[in-house]
Order: C-alpha cells, then structure tokens, then sequence
C-alpha cells in the first residue's frame, strides 16, 4: 500500500487551515477543495492525508489511495486496482451495463465489509461531474459517525473516514449536501502577499518585487513553486535580477503569443502562469546537453495522457528525435530528473518501472511550444513512439501496463482525429494504434465491448488504406455474397493480404524506414544475442524490442560474424503489413475468453482466428516467415473448436491436428520471426508450447470419452497417460508450480468429464497446492496468508469434505456441488495469485482473518451453488 506523502515546500494557506478545523472535528470528514487548476488543491489534499496517516500510525489500520476522477472509467479502473492489489474481488456492473457514480457507494459498502475497523483515506481527485460525485457522498455521508451525531444514533459501525475531492467545477448551494456539511465545502484561492512569503521566506526577494510575481502569475501555487525551483536550481546570485528577467520574459513571450495568435489578449492576461511554466521548460532545456532533442521529445509526449508515461514509452518516443550520438536513453533520463527536479513533474515506481506524471498546467503549456505547421510532424513522432512499444498478442508486456497503454492511445487517438494530414504511412500508424489499444483493453475485463469497436475502427481503416477511401470492411464484407457465410472473413482477409503486399507504401521511402528502425524480427536465441551483444534487459530493450542504438550493433556485429541477424528489409516491409492485418483478427478472436459455453459469438471468434491464420499461411507461403502471433492463434482456435464440437470424428481431427502443431518447430525450413524480447529463433525444445497442447488434448479425450460409450476406458486411460506427460513439461518451466497448477486443473476438468468427481475434488487440491507454492516463490518473497495455519487448515478441511463424500459414496449431484465449491475456491485462489505476482509493498495490511472469510464461507456454505464444473483456462 502505497503511502502519501509530505510536500517539504508546502504552506498552511487560509485553504489549508479550512481543511485542519474539518479534520480537527473527530470522526469521518468529506472536505471537498474546489477551484481553477493550478491553485493547490490536490498538494492541501494530498498532504494533509500524509498528516493523517502519520497520526494513525500506531494503530497500523489504515488504507490509502489517490484516484483520478477525470472521468467514471478511470475512477472504476481506479477503484479495481484498488482491490487487486488488497486480494479482493470488485466487480460491482458488468460489461455490457454503463458505469455510474453509484459504484462508489458499492466501493463504500465493499471496502467496508473487508475493513470495518481500519481508517480510510482516499482522494477523489480532479472530480469532472462533481454534483453528481457529491450527491454519493452525501448518502454516503449518512452513515459516517460525525461528531455532532448522538453517540447511541443507531448507525452501522463503519470505521472512520477521511475523503478528499478536488475539481475545478463550483459548487453553488453547498448546503444542498447536509450530510458532507456546509463546513467541508472550501474553495481553494490564489496566494496571498503574506502566504507567498512563506513560501519564499529562504530568498532574497523584496517584499515589492515577491508581490510583483504574485500579481504576475496571478497567485497560482504550481507556477510559484516552480520560479522558486528556479531559482535553487539555477543558484541565482541575485534574486532581483534574476526576477527581474523572469518578468519581462513572460511579458515578452505572452505579446508574442498574441500577435502569433497561439491565445488572445484576454486568455494570455489570465494564463500568464502558463506562460511562466513555458519559460521554466524553456530554460531548463537549454541547460541539457541535448536542448533540441529535449524539447522535440517534451513537444511529442504532449499528445499523450498526462499521468503515468511508462519510461519505455518515452524512451521508445525519445528515439523518434534522437541520433546514434545523441542516445535515447540518456535524453530521456536527463529530461526526466530535471523536471522532477523543478518541480515540473512527479514521478513514481511501479514493480521496478517509472511513471512519470505532468500537471494539467504543464501539459497545457507544452503545447505552447508546438506551432501549426510542426504539429502533423510531432505527432507522427507521438504514433511512431507509441506503436512500437505497444503491447500485443505474442509480446512481452507487463498486464499492470495495459491500462496505461489503453489510456494514452485512447488520448493519441482522439488528437489524431482532430484534423490530422493522412498519408497511406500515417493511415498504417493510425490503423496499429487502435489494433494495439484493442488488446490492451481486451485483456482488461470491462474492456471488451470498447474494444470491438476499436477493432471495428482498424479494420475499416485498413480496408481504406489498401482498396482506396470509399471501401469499409462491411462492405467488402457483402461482396462475398457467393460464398459461404462461415468463410467470409477468411475471403476477405485474403484479398485485403494481396492487395495490400501490393500496396505502393512498401515502396515508401519512409515506411522502410521506420521498418528498419522496429526490431521485431530476428533469428538468433537467447544465448547468441548475450554472446553478440551483452543485452541488458533495463538498458537495452524497451518492452521486449532492443533499442535503436543496440539494433544497430547488433546488425553491424552480425556482419563482422556473417551471421544472419535480422530479414532483409523487403522482407520485412511485407511481413510488417501483413502482421497488422493478422493482428486485427487475432485480437477479435482473443474476446472468445470472456464467453461461457458455446455461443454464435463464439462461432465468430472462430472464424476471425482462421481469417487471421489463412493470413500467416499466406506469409509462409510467399516469405518462409512464421509469426509467434499465428502460432498462439492456432492453438486458441483449437481450444475454442473443442469448446464447440460435439462430434466425436471432429474432435479426433481437433487432437490430431493439436499433435501437428505441438510439433511445428521440427521443420528445419521455417524461418521463425519472433518479437526481440522473446528471444528464440525455433520452436525446437519449447516446452510451454507443447504443454499447452497437450493440455488441451485431456479436453479432448473428456469429450471424447461423453461421446463414445464403448471407447470410453480407452479415453480415461489416454488422458491419463497425457497427465503424465504434461507434469514433466509443467516442471520444465520457469514457474513450475503455477504450470503445474495449470496442468492439474485441466486434468480435474477431464474426470468431471468422466464421471469421476471425487477424484476431480483431489486433482482440484492439488491445483490449490501448487497455486500456495506459486504464491510463495513467484515474488521471491513470501505471501502473509501463507503464515497463516488457516492456510494449511484450508487443505485439511478439503481434504475432509472429499473424503467423507468418497464413503459416503455419494450421489453424482452432490459430488458435482462439491467440484463447484473447490472450483469457486480455486477461482478465489487463482485471482490472489495473479495479484500477488506484482511487487508486494511492505506496508500492506497482513491481517488474513478478512481474506479467509470467504474460504470459510464456502466450506460452511449448505446453499445450492449451481454446477458449472471447473471452466476451460484461456492460455
């Protein structure tokens, strides 16, 4: 659980002692800061929560967390994070339903049922629909204990409470919100003389010229710390002269900004703070080393999402200004330190990643620098920079980074569709862009309706850049009225691949090289790379893709070793389009996960797969190339088929065919293009790809063995001989305990098939054994639960219940509620450990009493759950 934080600078405005004398009442407060950006409201908010936090140090029973309200999306994302890293589960509307601000009245009802004794304090912060926030809290705020509340007032115990709320938006008639309080209403104003002293009380600065400032950038908080940064940073001799430049430079800079009409007079006179901010970039970049590249890459990241920017996303954009003598590492990480130096941004650390964060204000700013005619430029950088660190299906990616590769594409999107010249190459960013954003929220659980639409999006602009604008792919669609419904897309994705490895864009001179510069092929392993060129994961690769600066190396060593390091560039052009296109139908069949049982949309997922893999057969076929992409493909194609098929000739051809593919890598004459981070050039002893397989091959015999009759000892003891071959890759893999665990599941779901749901319960077990032991080693540290005797209490307990169903020998109905209960159990489990696979901060809450509350539930439970047997597992 991450802390709040003291801000050392941080003075007690008229605001901030409104907030102490709210705080100062005992019992839960809801202070909601209002006012215009810039002023200070979320520095009161998060400061005074450290305040509180420190003084409930002693008790230990505290929860805190900042989330970003800008819109309900973000705060529901916010508020699930939130419970996925407590190992709790908040699933409060499904997909299909739109979100409201009433989650947080759920958000409020949850946290307290796992916490009702610990104080909670959070901030809801840069609020976009305050009134309708406000009218939560305020229902909310009828079963908070306030101090003018008899202390016999029949309410349920629900801890304390200290929430803040920050937005720009005024709140007109506060007394409207009886329960939140007229009180706990404060607007947030500029700074005063007297306060500005405070502030720079450690300057040499005159009483007349500090007011000269003040009046200057209007009194705001964010612009007035920054000119103080300034001046510690610069180690300004003379604070007067220093001062004195400042002002006529913002003078100077908003007049030109009228006359180059970049703001009115009037906007320039109001957001002359916005002007100050410029000029501390301004100089701060002409400082570095590197001032041109600086500013160019501080231009590009304005077209992203304010908050949390990856470092490799700004490194990877960092490229697209930068040259071989100007590394992009290094301008990233000197333009990173300053700005955080000056008090211009914040960054933070996330499972060993930075996060860096610009202020709404900076942001703003930023594009002040950016003129008319460089914009369609800079943001070509920003898609460049982006693509090739998005993450998609056969990359490396952290999950925790999809929600952040989704917010900012969504961002890039909406820039790109505000007026934008689009030539063909830009069509193609635009069209990985939304492919990209696609997975990310594919893989996210309340992403895939939005999803589909992205997909929609990509695959009418693909249609568009490869068979000319007046073409959609519905359309394209309709013209295969000659053929077979369920071949349709497989059509279309044909014709769009021919027509498109004929598109004049590979040809484009700066299409080829942008291809040269994305190192996503190569066809060297692990080993050879290291002996060649020493990669270091942190230095030189940049989410799984190795850096510009070591691509380069790594082509120039390959020559000096005759060595065949990468595809040749015309390869590669086709290959790169042709990758896009597959991506489109991969990224529409991965939805299938989100499906129970078989469906029509189901039947869809299906047939998008075989589109995308009649596209790699295709690419095989005409450049011996095989994508990572179209292996997994294949494979979950065929676990979905397994899912559908209720013919025993039919899932013979589906085992079969899993034997073929579980073998691929033993063709000698497959050119495996596989992404950099990845790092293998064949199949060949790949033990997760045949275990997979495998795998789903025990389906196949548990179907099997519901369809035959006669054959069915035959299938039980084919499925058992597999069992055994899948333990022995399982222990093969780098986390051997949660294949394992894996393994075991799969395996329990074959003897539900077969009849056989006592042993199911003790496969089941052995899946939750396995699921501890990850806990325990994955993180390399261990899990608190884990100390608990519960845990093992929990295995004894099981144990017991199949046990005492085996003698009992009872009825088929009831060992089928038995295998849901270890199934709702092992679901619980599975989620923890997905949770827990993030760094565990120190000062999480290790009480496991809440956490086992729902084992113990389900053990104790007599109500009818109803069956549904142990669910297929999406690889």
């Amino acid at each position: 659980m991450i802390a709040p934080i003291y801000n050392h600078d941080f003075v007690e405005t008229e605001a901030a002692k409104d907030v102490d004398k709210v705080l100062g009442v005992p019992g839960s407060s809801i202070i909601v800061l209002t006012g215009a950006p810039g002023l200070g409201k979320s520095y009161i908010a998060g400061h005074k929560s450290a305040k509180v936090w420190d003084n409930l140090k002693e008790s230990g029973q505290r929860l805190y967390c900042k989330f970003d309200c800008t819109s309900i999306e973000a705060l529901y994302n916010d508020l699930h994070q939130l419970f996925k890293d407590l190992d709790k589960t908040f699933e409060p509307v499904s997909d299909d339903r739109p979100k409201t601000w009433d989650i947080v009245y759920t958000f409020f009802e949850t946290l307290n049922s796992h916490y009702p004794d610990y104080h909670k304090i959070f901030i809801f912060d840069d609020v976009e629909k305050l009134s309708e926030l406000l009218k939560v809290l305020d229902h909310i705020g009828r079963y908070m204990r306030p101090s003018q509340q008899p202390s016999d007032a029949k309410v349920p115990d629900v801890g304390t409470w200290t929430m803040f709320v920050t937005s720009m938006k005024s709140v007109p008639r506060p007394a409207v919100y009886q329960h939140i309080g007229k009180d706990s209403f404060i607007p947030v104003s500029p700074f005063t003389l007297e306060e500005a002293k405070l502030l720079f009380k450690y300057t040499r600065l005159d009483d007349d010229s500090l007011e000269k400032l003040v009046d200057t950038l209007g009194g705001m908080a964010l612009a007035l710390r920054i000119f103080l940064k300034s001046i510690e940073s610069e180690q300004a001799d003379d604070s007067e002269d220093f001062l004195n430049g400042y002002l006529e430079n913002i003078e100077s800079q908003t007049k030109s900004l009228i006359e180059e009409g970049g703001v009115s007079e009037i906007e320039a006179r109001e957001q002359s703070a916005l002007v100050a901010i410029k000029i501390a970039i301004d100089r701060l970049v002409k400082d570095l080393p590197f001032p041109e590249e600086s500013m160019q890459l501080l231009k590009v990241l304005s077209f992203f999402s304010e908050r949390d920017l990856p470092r490799e996303l700004i490194v990877s954009c960092a490229e697209t200004v930068s040259t071989p003598e100007k590394p992009a590492s290094e301008v990233t990480r000197l333009v990173s330190n300053r700005l955080c130096e000056r008090g211009i941004c914040v960054m933070r650390t996330e499972n060993n990643s930075r996060l860096l964060s610009l202020h709404k204000l900076v942001k703003q700013s930023l594009k002040l620098f950016c003129k008319k005619e460089e914009e369609p430029d800079l943001l070509k950088k920003a898609l460049i920079g982006f693509t090739r660190v998005l993450p998609k299906d056969g990359r490396r990616h952290q999950d925790r980074f999809l929600k952040f590769y989704s917010d900012h594409g969504r961002t890039l999107n909406t820039a790109i569709a505000h007026g934008f010249s689009r030539t063909p190459f830009v069509q193609l960013l635009h069209c990985d862009l939304l492919v990209g954003v696609a997975y990310c929220l594919s893989s996210q659980k309340s992403g895939v309706t939005k999803s589909k639409g992205l997909l929609k999006d990509s695959r009418d602009k693909y249609c568009q850049l490869v068979m000319g604008g007046g073409y959609s792919y519905d359309r394209l669609l309709k013209e295969q009225s000659n053929v077979d419904v369920s071949q349709r897309h497989k059509e279309v994705a044909c014709i769009l691949y021919e027509t498109g490895i004929q598109h004049s864009l590979l040809q484009d001179e700066e299409y080829r090289d942008f291809i040269d510069k994305l190192p996503q092929y190569h066809q060297l392993t692990e080993k050879d790379l290291n002996n060649m060129l020493n990669v270091c994961e942190y230095r030189d690769l940049v989410n799984g893709h190795l850096t510009k600066e070591k691509l380069r190396l790594f082509k120039e060593r390959g020559r000096d070793e005759k060595i065949r390091t990468v595809l040749d560039n015309d390869t590669m052009v086709q290959v790169a389009m042709a990758e896009l296109l597959m991506q489109i139908f991969c990224v529409w069949s991965k939805t299938h996960s989100t499906l129970t049982g078989y469906t029509q949309e189901l039947d869809e997922c299906i047939q998008q797969s075989e589109a995308a893999l009649e596209v790699s057969r295709k690419l095989y076929e005409e450049t011996g190339v095989y994508l990572l992409a179209g292996l997994i493909t294949d494979r979950e194609r065929l676990a979905m088929e397994i899912d559908r098929e209720t013919s025993s000739e039919k899932l013979r051809s589906i085992k079969d065919q899993l034997d073929e593919l579980s073998n691929v890598g033993d063709d000698e004459g497959k050119r495996y293009a596989y992404e950099a981070g990845l790092m293998r050039s064949d199949l060949k002893g790949d033990n997760y790809h045949r275990m997979v397989c495998a795998e789903w091959k025990i389906n196949c015999y548990g179907k099997l063995y519901q369809l035959e009759l006669a054959n069915q000892e035959q299938h039980y003891a084919s499925g058992q001989q597999l069992l055994t071959q899948v333990k022995e890759l399982a222990r093969k893999q780098v986390y051997s305990n949660s294949a394992l665990c894996y393994c075991y599941r799969y395996y329990a779901k074959f003897l539900s098939d077969c009849d056989k749901s006592g042993e199911a319960v003790k496969y089941i077990l052995k899946a939750m054994q396995q699921l501890g032991l990850s806990l325990k080693n994955g993180s390399g540290k261990s899990h608190p639960e884990l100390e608990n005797h519960k845990f093992e209490r929990l295995y004894r307990s099981l144990d017991k219940y199949y046990y005492s169903y085996k003698n009992a020998q009872s009825e088929a109905g009831d060992d089928t509620k038995l295998l849901t209960q270890q199934g709702k159990l092992y679901e619980y489990l599975k989620s923890l450990t997905e949770s827990w696979k993030n760094e565990t901060p120190s000062d999480q809450p290790t009480d496991s009493t809440d956490n086992f509350q729902v084992f113990d539930e389900i053990m104790t439970s007599h109500t009818e759950i109803p069956p549904y047997g142990i669910p297929p597992e999406n690889n």
